[in-house]
């Protein structure tokens, strides 16, 4: 129905200019329409003002909303403070009901619309980059390290006495912990070196599956997002020993979607079912989309009631808070289907141009790149080694010289040879992702959203800090 009345019901203003509004409006109402009907990423970005009136349409759905309602429950989408209310849009009842994170909400209509309908455009997202054979996705209202841990969740209902967990090695803490948080009996596989790339170490991984007994593992736990040298693993490969020995197959891919490698890895598994094994893949909503840090996103080749997107979904206790759900639907209507695509090739090329700044810059002062894999560069800093220094504490500070200078996210691996304990896991180089790495380096990233004047500031930045660092030898 048109918002503008036209012709003799209406006369303030001429009809031939409520007419042009009244196309607008229609061509928004298509665009909606195909939306919330088709779960699609729009082909190009929504304008603000769209976006802003589709949401507060949505939120009028929501009980909290309702004109001359009265809440008698004790959980009524009261919300004290106007400017958190506005924050949220008004949408305060949260999603999901105590069995369901997914279930419709009776008091929420217009937040569980905006619920399911992101999971559908998150998944849209990956076929925008290119992968195939991912059908479900599940956003979630937690960063990546819970997710996994509500994926492990979900495999123990169906396999309670396999408390194994197979975990190629990544000295990443989060990872980590949402196993051992669990109480799961965590054996790092010490990938292979080779020309200081670190691989995925398959005979061992086989090996170990046959000393333990498939029966008694829960699950391969993968990782293919990962700073240098550490290269992402080989998720096809892994997935064809879990289809062998019948093991469920849990990757942990915080950025993946922005790595052209670990794109296809995840595309070629899941796409040979028959063959290879993929349960899920974890994902961060802010490292992928650019959004806010707390959201996460659970995606799976199966979308029957087995597959684990609808057993997490299940199994989660209670609602949920929908903010970053809220925040990813947002921004993937603004960004559009072209406009991430946008995003994703200009992190390709500025990720090249990384590479080309620090091989020159690392040949200037005798300093090897040791490895990159699509977002991050490994710099040696080899030539900083002090004997007399235990720790390393020199290359540390290098970090922190960085820092002071405002540049964030590089890290410095002394590679110091030093034992670090874990809840119980002893890791020797912590932070290197080997007990063996030769020497310690600088890993900088060039991840979504980089600009390549960030680049052209970091490198120098960057000689600043290690230009002092060699005149102080």
């Amino acid at each position: 129905m048109s918002l503008v009345k036209t012709g003799a019901e209406s006369r303030i203003i001429p009809e031939a200019h409520s007419s042009v509004a009244d196309s607008h409006i229609i061509s928004y109402r298509k665009i909606v329409t195909h939306l919330i009907e088709n779960k699609q990423l729009p082909d190009n970005g929504l304008p603000e003002a769209q976006i802003r009136h589709l949401i507060s349409e949505l939120a009028l759905s929501d009980s909290n909303n309702f004109s001359g309602k009265v809440g008698a429950g004790e959980r009524e989408g009261r919300v004290f403070s106007r400017m958190v209310s506005e924050r949220h849009f008004n949408l305060t009842h949260g999603i999901g009901r105590s069995g369901n994170i997914r279930d419709p909400q009776p008091k929420a209509a217009g937040s569980s619309i905006i619920c399911q309908v992101t999971d559908e455009l998150a998944l849209d997202a990956t076929r925008a980059v290119g992968i195939k054979g991912l059908k479900s996705g599940l956003v979630l209202p937690m960063a990546t390290g819970m997710a996994l841990r509500e994926c492990f969740i979900a495999l123990l209902h169906s396999r309670p006495t396999a408390k194994h967990v197979i975990w190629p090695r990544i000295d990443q803490k989060s990872c980590l912990k949402s196993m051992l948080s669990l109480n799961l009996i965590v054996h790092p596989i010490e990938p292979l070196m080779v020309n200081y790339q670190l691989e995925t170490n398959l005979k061992a991984i086989e090996e170990k599956i046959e000393s333990l007994g498939a029966e008694n593992i829960l699950c391969i736990h993968s990782t293919i997002s990962c700073f240098a040298p550490r290269r992402p693993d080989k998720i096809p490969s892994i997935g064809k020993l879990a289809k062998k020995f019948e093991i469920p197959h849990i990757v942990n891919g915080a950025y993946f979607l922005t790595i052209k490698k670990a794109r296809h890895l995840v595309h070629e598994c899941a796409t040979s079912q028959n063959k290879a094994r993929i349960d899920a893949v974890v994902c961060s909503t802010d490292k992928n989309f650019l959004t806010p840090v707390g959201g996460s996103i659970i995606l799976s080749p199966h979308k029957d009631e087995d597959a684990i997107t609808k057993r997490v979904a299940k199994n989660y206790p209670g609602r949920a808070c929908m903010s970053p759900i809220l925040d990813l639907f947002i921004t993937l209507l603004e960004m559009g289907r072209s406009g991430y695509q946008r995003l994703i090739k200009e992190q390709e090329e500025n990720f090249s141009y990384l590479v080309s700044e620090l091989k020159s810059f690392g040949e200037e002062r005798s300093m090897e790149i040791l490895g990159y894999n699509g977002v991050s560069v490994a710099l040696s800093l080899k030539r900083f080694i002090r004997d007399e220094d235990a720790g390393n504490r020199q290359l540390i500070d290098l970090g922190s010289r960085l820092f002071r200078r405002n540049i964030s996210g590089p890290r410095v691996v002394p590679c110091d040879g030093i034992n670090k304990s874990i809840n119980g896991l002893t890791f020797k180089n912590y932070g290197s992702s080997h007990d063996a790495f030769p020497h310690p380096y600088l890993a900088l990233a060039s991840a979504i959203g980089m600009e390549r004047r960030e680049i052209d500031i970091l490198r120098k930045k960057l000689a600043d800090v290690i230009d002092t660092a060699i005149k102080n030898q």
